[in-house]
């Protein structure tokens, strides 16, 4: 995915109005939204044959943690967009 694509879907994910547990394709990437509450979500972005990008994030305590990044670009651009949109987010990295 390229950057301006990750930053969009990270602002549209991240929005109370989305829904917790949703599935969408997203420039041609499935997306898929987790969640038991409106708290938390684990977000997993896939093409047709692997993994792009699979993070969760908790929205009390601003903790994202990061999973998987096909790419460093990949990477660095989930953590820049976080840092844009939220105050003092913690970041971990698996």
């Amino acid at each position: 995915m390229k950057t301006f694509q990750i930053k969009k879907l990270i602002n549209r994910v991240t929005k109370t109005s989305q829904p917790n547990n949703d599935n969408f394709t997203y420039y041609g990437n499935e997306v898929t939204l987790q969640s038991g509450t409106p708290d938390y979500v684990v977000v997993s972005v896939k093409t047709e044959k692997e993994n792009v990008l699979e993070f969760d994030f908790d929205f009390l305590t601003k903790e994202l943690n990061i999973t998987f990044a096909d790419t460093d670009e990949t990477l660095d651009t989930i953590i820049k967009s976080f840092k844009e949109l939220y105050n003092g987010i913690k970041v971990y990295i698996e």
